[in-house]
């Protein structure tokens, strides 16, 4: 994973008109060691990375990237996902 990918996606989802403001992407932590070694990102005098420091990646190409562990394994090899807040759903219960 790394800068190429999340362009190559945004532009998909431009072509199926998803809006680009507040796109988040939300992947395990192989993708984002990806994102967190690409020296596009990282090394680049006017990035607005601070991915050293904090270990946060921040936006990459308009998409907040954040990690999460705890993808759920399944036959699709999901490894993260980019959306917009309006297409996310939650369904929560009551600790038993």
């Amino acid at each position: 994973m790394d800068r190429s990918k999340v362009v190559a996606v945004n532009k998909t989802l431009a072509g199926r008109k998803i809006p680009g403001l507040g796109r988040i992407a939300v992947v395990d932590s192989d993708y984002f060691e990806g994102l967190s070694n690409d020296t596009t990102l990282i090394a680049n005098a006017g990035s607005q990375s601070d991915t050293v420091r904090s270990g946060s990646i921040g936006n990459v190409h308009g998409v907040r990237v954040e990690e999460y562990a705890q993808l759920p394994n399944n036959s699709e090899s999901l490894a993260g996902f980019i959306c917009i807040p309006e297409a996310i759903m939650v369904a929560t219960r009551v600790p038993a």
